[in-house]
């Protein structure tokens, strides 16, 4: 019961996460400003996809009452 839960926190967390990534892509103007999460990129889409079947089972979770 608790697996399902965590996954879909991270994966929440993740893209929130991910859209701070995508912004530090688009605002710099010169490389050298670069953030370090654009030097760095991020594992986002990866843990999405191994944790994806517990995302689902959480989502569903959370609906059922």
């Amino acid at each position: 019961m608790l697996k399902p839960v965590t996954a879909t926190v991270v994966i929440l967390a993740g893209v929130a996460i991910w859209n701070d990534y995508s912004m530090s892509v688009y605002l710099p103007a010169k490389p050298s400003v670069q953030t370090i999460a654009r030097a760095i990129g991020s594992p986002v889409l990866v843990a999405y996809l191994f944790l994806q079947k517990y995302f689902i089972k959480g989502m569903v979770a959370g609906a059922e009452k």
